[in-house]
């Protein structure tokens, strides 16, 4: 009995000794184990953890509210176009003046018009179709003005309308159309010394010129501007403001003269276009030779 019980208790001692030996040798490694895990969970937490308190967005600085001139502190710049003005220039081949040219040239110029100057050559039907549409504040209209045509018998006609002339020479084959809708005729002047050119009539005007005015101020300079009052009438229509012209005929020397004192009266002394052209009649007065008179048709409003 005492061998068996000896036996019997023999494997019992080496299965212990096993399980001892197993658990001694897994140890190191579990310490192992858990120290890398518990490191890289730290290294997380560090990694994640902020360094500073994060800071909110900058806001814009506010703009101070006022009442008193608050559209003025908003507003953006105006920006005003330049004004312009035209020197048309029909007569320089024939009756050139270069100091009337010079002188309205430099007055416009002073009083902050930008100035262009249209020589004889340039002043075509087609420069009267588009007139309107360069939106000049004032035109001088230095050119040959008629409103007496001859009919088929050859007898002179008085018109209510002014017809105005071109420096283009008259050629058979141009304008076809217009001629026979009476748009467009020939002009002789009385001056032999001149060729003949195309003048556009008041059917021209009414229907073949384009655009409007701007709240231009016209100087008919030339003969009858104002014979007839109907191409003053039709100007401001279409947006002139004013249109100034002679009653009949009037020489050269004395528009030039009078359209240089009536610039002066409204450029420099500041008066109305109106009142300008009512002192300069009163100053210069009525052509020497064939008593014509300066007068203005105003646009009403």
């Amino acid at each position: 009995m005492t061998t068996k019980s000896t036996k019997s208790t023999k494997p019992t001692t080496q299965a212990t000794e096993v399980n001892k030996t197993k658990t001694t040798s897994m140890t190191p490694r579990v310490i192992l184990a858990w120290l890398l895990a518990f490191g890289g969970l730290v290294g997380m937490v560090v990694s994640a953890w902020p360094t500073a308190a994060p800071q909110p967005p900058a806001l814009p600085t506010p703009i101070p509210v006022t009442t008193a001139g608050a559209a003025t502190d908003f507003s953006l710049p105006s920006f005003k176009p330049p004004k312009t003005a035209i020197i048309v220039d029909q007569l320089s081949v024939v009756y050139p003046n270069s100091t009337f040219v010079q002188t309205a040239t430099n007055m416009l110029e002073k009083a902050g018009y930008q100035v262009t100057y249209i020589p004889h050559d340039e002043v075509t039907v087609n420069f009267y179709r588009t007139m309107p549409t360069r939106s000049d504040d004032i035109i001088l209209l230095r050119v040959h003005g008629t409103s007496v045509i001859l009919d088929e018998q050859g007898e002179k006609v008085q018109q209510p309308f002014v017809y105005l002339a071109t420096g283009e020479p008259d050629e058979e084959s141009k304008y076809l159309p217009e001629k026979q809708l009476q748009w467009i005729g020939r002009f002789m002047s009385e001056n032999t010394g001149e060729k003949p050119v195309f003048i556009v009539m008041d059917p021209f005007f009414k229907q073949g010129m384009q655009g409007n005015f701007d709240n231009s101020i016209i100087v008919m300079m030339g003969c009858d501007g104002m014979r007839g009052k109907e191409t003053a009438r039709l100007f401001v229509n279409r947006g002139a403001k004013a249109v100034v012209g002679w009653t009949d005929l009037v020489s050269i020397d004395h528009t030039d003269k009078a359209t240089l004192y009536l610039l002066k009266q409204y450029l420099v002394d500041g008066l109305s276009i109106d009142v300008a052209a009512d002192k300069t009649f009163h100053d210069i007065g009525p052509d020497p030779g064939y008593k014509s008179e300066l007068r203005v048709v105003m646009r009403q409003g």
